[in-house]
């Protein structure tokens, strides 16, 4: 296979770049991929040794006054500017390689994609400069850039933006299937997230896994070429150099990786392994899938159980498991009964059948609940209460459990309520005094004496 064209030679002395495109600014400059420390008296430093600096301003957020990234750097003439661009584009300053271009202030024509081209399958150790020095043989280039995470290190994809789309549909037939630091790389158009499909009916790009360490990139292309014409196949592997068991196979054609996909998958011809091969998604559409997922099973989860359980507090120290079940079995069926010895921890368990357990969670509530109105002994009384599906947090000294049954919503009489009703030193209403408010005249009962108005 071969190779991508070599770079050109670098020349002894950097020349002139080649003048701006319509709409770009001839004096004006694009500075991005800035470190948050980099600031305008650095970058003044910096582009005053090209020529006469005019203004240089770092975007910055309007709330925190941190750094966006990237600033504008304005030039007196052209030519100074199209020299910053040869001598001190990829220079690093704070510890990270800028990124110099012409300033596009037209969103519109910064938006439009003409003539940016898109690379993947990269080697990790090709960066910006690399990209660019590639490519610039093939035209006058706005953009290159790699893609890299949080740490720095590439995503093994770029892009890279000509002036021209007749510069960027030349780089993409030379360059497209090409090596570069040995391994294939892909070159096609740039397409927008809503332009590339992709969705659970249009897809290219298949994820296999469940794969034998033995399986390389070769055999893999070797299965899937039969089914149509490959872009690219590549096996992931950590940084020892051996299989993670998954890889990803791209495809040219749609229909080619659906009839892939439904013929390959369960394939077990390789160390007797049955392969998994599916659509490859996103990260962020398998996070939302599983999201909505564990979501309805929760809520499934919580709907058989909603009302079934019981709880009940103020029990003594000796109360277990196994006397708790003796004393509610009598109502109907349980199908978990435990005492927590512990604040945390807490466990709730639903009654397979929670509507045909109405009777006996009735009967449960006002057979077990009728014991709290009799007069309070040294033993604490049990109380129950439904309707209750957490546990509230509590004393270590408090012993409780929950008992599974269905929800009965009862009127509940305070503790308050209670200790006065039962207390012996309240004499019974028949005997209080009353007093004949009827023989009293209407007219000669006391009335709330009111203010005379004011003079």
């Amino acid at each position: 296979m071969a190779a991508a064209p070599a770079a050109p030679a670098a020349p002894a002395a950097p020349a002139a770049s080649a003048a701006p495109a319509s709409g770009l600014s001839a004096t004006s400059l694009y500075c991005g991929d800035l470190s948050p420390e980099s600031t305008e008296a650095q970058l003044y430093e910096l582009f005053s040794t090209i020529g006469p600096v005019v203004s240089i301003r770092v975007c910055r957020d309007l709330i925190t006054r941190r750094s966006l990234g990237y600033a504008y750097v304005n030039f007196q003439q052209g030519p100074d500017a199209a020299r910053a661009i040869d001598v001190l584009n990829f220079q690093v300053v704070n510890g990270k390689p800028i990124r110099i271009m012409y300033s596009q202030r037209d969103p519109a024509l910064r938006k439009s994609g003409v003539g940016n081209i898109f690379i993947k399958n990269l080697d990790k150790e090709i960066d910006n400069k690399a990209l660019y020095d590639t490519f610039s043989q093939f035209g006058n280039i706005v953009s290159a850039k790699v893609a890299t995470d949080m740490q720095g290190q590439s995503k093994g994809y770029g892009f890279v933006q000509f002036d021209t789309a007749e510069a960027a549909e030349g780089a993409i037939s030379k360059v497209n299937g090409m090596l570069m630091n040995d391994k294939q790389v892909y070159v096609g158009p740039f397409q927008r997230r809503g332009e590339r499909g992709g969705g659970p009916s249009t897809f290219n790009n298949v994820y296999v896994k469940n794969l034998h360490e033995s399986v390389t990139e070769d055999m893999l292309r070797e299965v899937f070429e039969k089914h149509g014409t490959l872009t690219s196949v590549v096996v992931m592997k950590d940084a020892e150099g051996k299989s993670k068991g998954f890889g990803f196979v791209c495809f040219e054609d749609t229909d080619a990786a659906k009839k892939a996909v439904e013929e390959l998958d369960g394939y077990d011809k390789v160390e007797d392994k049955a392969w998994i091969v599916c659509r490859a998604q996103k990260k962020a559409e398998r996070e939302a899938e599983l999201k909505a997922k564990f979501d309805a099973e929760r809520r499934e989860r919580m709907e058989k159980m909603a009302g079934a359980n019981l709880y009940i507090k103020n029990l003594e120290d000796t109360v277990d498991d196994a006397k708790l079940r003796e004393l509610f079995a009598e109502f109907g069926t349980i199908t978990s009964c435990r005492v927590m010895r512990d604040t945390s921890g807490a466990r709730c368990v639903d009654s397979p059948e929670p509507v045909s357990n109405r009777r006996a969670l009735t009967a449960a509530i006002r057979g077990i609940d009728a014991r709290t109105r009799a007069p309070p002994s040294r033993a604490p009384t049990p109380r129950i209460r439904g309707n209750l599906n957490s546990v509230g947090s509590g004393k270590k000294s408090k012993r409780f459990f929950r008992v599974a049954f269905f929800r009965v919503q009862r009127d509940r009489v305070s503790p308050t309520t209670r200790r006065a009703a039962h207390s012996p030193h309240r004499p019974p209403p028949e005997t209080l005094p009353r007093f004949p408010t009827a023989a009293v005249p209407r007219s000669s009962r006391s009335r709330p004496r009111t203010r005379p108005p004011a003079r």
